[in-house]
């Protein structure tokens, strides 16, 4: 067992397992504001297997997955603060497959992926990205408009 805390402070960071060189056992990282867990995984024989969860610091969910022989494998979904869904998808095996929804924080399908052994084969968007405009803060800083002074 390998505990490592926050420099200066008597507080832990962070809780690792060790066997025979290998990782092992459920491995958690903590807030560095307090002792609430941040997030977690588990190793069985060196590779990754089960549940991968992340946590805001109000312990609701940020990320929730599952490993399956150190690959990504079943539900993967992640949330914005106050437990609304961000992002659907699954995973077989480490690849993207299936459906995959994207939503905004009023929990709307802003856009949908279908993917196929790990490709994507089709893209819907639903609520475009708002664009930001392409102009300098102070149009005198335009560097069309400096070279031309010269």
């Amino acid at each position: 067992k390998w505990i490592y805390y926050i420099p200066g402070k008597n507080q832990i960071s962070a809780v690792e397992f060790w066997k025979s060189g290998q990782p092992t056992g459920t491995w958690k990282i903590y807030f560095t504001t307090d002792t609430v867990v941040s997030e977690y995984w588990s190793f069985s024989n060196g590779k990754k297997q089960g549940p991968w969860k992340q946590f805001f610091t109000d312990t609701t969910p940020r990320l929730e997955a599952f490993y399956n022989n150190d690959a990504l494998d079943g539900s993967y979904k992640i949330f914005y603060p106050g437990n609304k869904l961000r992002v659907e998808g699954t995973y077989n095996l480490g690849q993207r497959t299936g459906e995959w929804k994207y939503y905004t924080e009023d929990l709307k399908i802003k856009r949908i992926e279908w993917y196929q052994e790990g490709e994507i084969i089709k893209e819907e968007i639903l609520i475009p990205d708002l664009k930001e405009p392409d102009t300098p803060i102070d149009p005198s800083l335009d560097p069309e408009k400096l070279q031309n002074n010269y």
